[in-house]
């Protein structure tokens, strides 16, 4: 159902999607943890 139904993206599309996701939001890209810098920026 929906607008979407039926697309499909390939597992390398979705890799870059996710990899410019994490630089963005300042995560390590080989764990999805928050880099050291960003836990600085938030006080963690």
């Amino acid at each position: 159902d929906g607008p979407a139904e039926g697309m499909v993206i390939d597992e390398e599309t979705l890799e870059m999607m996710k990899d410019a996701y994490y630089e963005f939001r300042d995560w390590d890209k080989a764990t999805g943890n928050p880099s050291k810098r960003k836990l600085e920026e938030l006080n963690l």
